[in-house]
């Protein structure tokens, strides 16, 4: 099945990762060749088209609403049947009790001091009564414990149904949490992107592709303190590896910006980027943004018992991501991004700088490949878990030296690649050991054993 087979997951997380490295490489080309840095206009198109996704979640809400309605009215009309059955139980049950009672009150029924032929003829009778009132107490037992069953499915239900006018969006589209919980994701979501466009301004693709690594500490360390994830020696060797080739190119890019200012002619690179420290520093607070809004992710998606199924969880997360983020982005695109608007759309008339076929065409393939990226994620994270997701996202680097190489004609510095091999060696060490979320599960499976066996000698 889809989440049983390790190599599927693996393969898929390598999809996913190919396909944001592509998402990157768009924008860093619409960014040096089209002159876009306005970062919420970039991504809003992307959200948008997440928000769509309204449309099959309040249908399939309608469905569950329409589907829960039918099982309540099903469950009354068993429940008032057993109703009618339950006033011939008591009858019985009281013949038979009454029948040993009037045996023994019979003039001359011999004692059990003085055996006689009469005793041996009643012993029959009496098994034959006892037999039935212990049938009929059964016969009682059965139907309270399926009158309780019915009952606490019943309040189940109901509850359900109560919940769909608990938590809302604007009354139209019920939700399983409050839309608070949304908020907090919309918001770390979109700023982890507009931080990490805003870094391509200042440094490499490669440069920002690697401090996206800073997402793993940070899902880890939320994932420990939040979702009670328990990690091992060798996971935190694993990450400690991969943290150590992150801050060794961080290093890279100071000491070239320091060096720049004791240089009188710059090269081509450090005229295309003249900052690159900044550009590490914002890249590393849309790592660890990434790392927060991947673990909220993981846990609206993979919490199915609140949500009702998989299915609805996903269409819920994406649903609301959408429609908030596009809120924040189009407020902020107005008030902020005026100017930077103007020069992009004057650019693309300028045949010389980037045509307007080839602006349509990046932009479109970036929407497509986030737009991807986004749906891929609810579903892995149903699958896995957020720390190993954006360990899988780390040999994107690979894809971003190609695309440096090739498109930007520009290899990457001496020291990025021992500490792209800290960072592989890292993801290999992590991946040795078995998973924290198989671990708290089999924790969590091991103590309701405990509880079970500890159960059993008081029964």
């Amino acid at each position: 099945s889809f989440g049983s087979s390790g190599l599927f997951v693996i393969l898929f997380g390598q999809f996913m990762s190919f396909t944001l490295a592509a998402a990157f490489a768009a924008l860093a080309t619409l960014r040096l060749d089209c002159k876009l840095s306005a970062p919420t206009l970039s991504i809003t198109p992307v959200y948008l088209a997440l928000a769509t996704f309204a449309i099959p979640l309040y249908c399939a809400r309608r469905r569950e609403k329409a589907h829960l309605l039918a099982q309540q009215q099903s469950e009354k009309t068993d429940l008032n049947r057993q109703n009618a059955t339950l006033p011939l139980t008591p009858q019985k049950s009281a013949m038979a009790i009454k029948s040993p009672v009037s045996i023994a009150d019979e003039p001359g029924t011999p004692t059990q001091s003085t055996p006689s032929r009469g005793l041996i003829s009643r012993t029959p009778r009496q098994s034959s009564q006892n037999s039935r009132n212990v049938s009929s107490e059964y016969n009682n037992d059965t139907n309270d414990k399926e009158m309780s069953t019915n009952r606490d499915e019943d309040e189940q239900n109901e509850r359900r149904l109560r919940a769909f006018g608990r938590h809302s969006f604007l009354g139209l589209i019920p939700l399983s949490r409050p839309i608070t919980v949304y908020v907090l994701l919309a918001l770390a979501d979109l700023y982890a992107q507009v931080f990490v466009i805003w870094a391509f301004r200042y440094t490499t693709i490669t440069s920002v592709a690697v401090m996206d690594a800073l997402a793993i500490p940070s899902a880890m360390v939320l994932s420990r303190f939040w979702l009670g994830r328990r990690y091992s020696s060798v996971h935190f060797v694993g990450v400690t590896a991969c943290m150590i080739g992150v801050f060794l190119n961080i290093f890279q890019d100071y000491e070239e910006d320091v060096g720049k200012r004791h240089q009188i002619e710059l090269e081509n690179l450090d005229e295309e980027y003249p900052h690159k420290a900044l550009g590490d520093l914002l890249g590393f607070l849309g790592g660890v943004l990434f790392g927060v809004s991947n673990t909220i992710s993981e846990h609206l998606v993979r919490d199915v018992r609140t949500a009702g199924s998989e299915k609805i969880a996903r269409l819920e997360y994406l649903t609301m991501l959408g429609i908030l983020a596009s809120l924040v982005c189009v407020t902020q695109t107005w008030f902020l991004e005026k100017d930077k608007v103007e020069i992009f759309v004057l650019s693309i008339h300028d045949e010389e700088t980037c045509s307007r076929d080839k602006v349509l065409l990046l932009w479109a393939f970036f929407s497509a490949c986030c737009f991807i990226g986004y749906v891929g994620t609810a579903r892995f994270l149903q699958v896995s878990e957020a720390v190993f997701y954006n360990l899988s996202l780390l040999t994107g680097d690979f894809f971003c030296v190609g695309f440096q190489v090739f498109q930007e004609h520009m290899a990457p510095k001496l020291l990025f690649y021992p500490s792209l091999l800290l960072i592989i060696g890292g993801t290999l060490v992590y991946e040795m050991t078995t998973s924290p979320l198989a671990q708290q599960e089999l924790h969590e499976s091991g103590n309701g054993h405990g509880n079970e066996e500890e159960q059993v000698p008081k029964t």
